[in-house]
């Protein structure tokens, strides 16, 4: 989880976390909110490029980014959502899983 890690350690990030939440959660969580969108539109390109024509069907990018970019929120923001650490291992797991699962 190179992109996980790094996020969790940001001083600043966490401290916005820590004295923001509702700001934090409705900035970076909500659907109309664009840095939700705009991972999933990023991620799905990434998708497309790597998997190509791997993908199982043309929905496939904008799916699989939705669910890759919701587990990686979950993972990063654990505190947050649930109030628990975050195993990135095990989210690395499943997100390999996610990917095999729509070739």
């Amino acid at each position: 989880m190179r992109y996980a890690a790094p996020v969790r350690r940001s001083a600043p990030f966490r401290q916005f976390l820590a004295d923001e939440p509702e700001t934090a959660a409705r900035v970076l969580f909500a659907e109309p909110g664009w840095v939700h969108r705009r991972f999933i539109r990023a991620r799905a390109d990434i998708f497309v490029d790597v998997l190509g024509p791997e993908l199982a069907s043309p929905a496939a990018p904008e799916a699989l980014a939705y669910f890759y970019i919701r587990i990686v929120e979950s993972a990063i923001h654990a505190e947050l959502l649930a109030g628990r650490q975050p195993d990135l291992d095990l989210t690395e797991q499943l997100l390999r899983s996610l990917i095999r699962g729509v070739r």
